[in-house]
């Protein structure tokens, strides 16, 4: 069984090590140009409210995905040699879904368009144990150096741009960040089902088959205990083709698209979904384009 647990301490008043760059936030390459969303206004209470969904069903995901995509057989060119490559996690948010691969002893970056949340992400390792300077943390993509990254992830990030200018944008940052034969891990929440609610989340969707890309929509978090604590006013509808196709566009090949299961919190006002809640896609960067 994998130990995904994100085990946050409290009253840690260790200074910050981990590294924190401003770069080019002014630039045409920013992520700021591409996003719309809400979730820098309140990045404490953002990660309070979405801890327990990242942890029980999204972390394990990743790290199962991440083990499928990079065989360990040292003859195999998906090898990940975590003495040499390194991982970049796109819109980190609050770093949460970084901790469980540090665990693994895989040196993970994130980059991400608010300040304030990458405070919080600070805050989120120093409480989990990595105050570490090789752990690095950018505010854009374009100071950070292109092909760098053997693996990288975006977590619900896709459900932040509001036209497919923005998506494809998105996917031209990754191809700029990742590696020829690199692999990109994408999840979010499953398109197909917005209209039915799971444990975490529920949205204001009636019937998703009538939603269109790009079309917004509200919704809120709840926490392990059943309570709603976080109101989502920033996310957009996007069809897995419509995605498969935009990522192909700029260069990456679906290897694997699947769905993730909802799991029970720890109270009965919350029950679980029968329908798959969230999504996890795969693909390979295929070196076609230029970096």
């Amino acid at each position: 069984m994998v130990d995904s647990s994100i085990k946050m301490k409290k009253d840690v008043g260790a200074a910050p090590r981990v590294l924190l760059y401003q770069l080019g936030t002014e630039s045409s390459n920013s992520m700021e140009n591409i996003l719309e969303h809400d979730y820098g206004c309140n990045p404490a209470l953002f990660t309070q409210a979405a801890l327990a969904e990242k942890q029980s069903i999204i972390a394990p995901a990743l790290l199962e995905a991440f083990t499928s995509a990079t065989p360990s057989d040292a003859s195999s060119v998906d090898r990940f040699d975590k003495d040499k490559h390194m991982m970049i996690d796109i819109g980190c948010g609050p770093f949460m879904l970084g901790i469980p691969f540090l665990r693994k002893g895989i040196t993970v970056h994130g980059v991400d368009i608010e300040h304030e949340m990458l405070l919080q992400a600070q805050a989120t390792l120093i409480q989990c144990g990595f105050n570490d300077s090789s752990i690095k943390l950018y505010s854009d993509y374009s100071g950070i150096g292109k092909s760098r990254y053997k693996v990288g992830m975006m977590n619900f990030v896709h459900q932040c741009c509001a036209d497919r200018e923005s998506l494809t944008a998105l996917f031209e940052q990754a191809r700029y960040l990742i590696s020829k034969g690199g692999k990109l891990l994408l999840t979010g929440t499953h398109p197909d089902y917005l209209h039915v609610p799971h444990s975490f989340c529920e949205y204001d969707v009636k019937d998703s088959s009538k939603m269109k890309d790009g079309d917004p929509y509200t919704g809120r978090i709840f926490d392990g205990m059943g309570n709603s604590t976080y109101e989502l006013k920033g996310d957009y509808y996007w069809s897995i083709n419509t995605i498969t196709e935009v990522a192909k566009d700029v260069g990456f090949n679906l290897l694997e698209a699947k769905s993730v299961n909802d799991k029970t919190t720890l109270v009965s006002s919350r029950v679980a979904s029968e329908s798959p809640a969230y999504m996890l896609m795969t693909f390979k960067k295929n070196g076609l384009y230029p970096t």
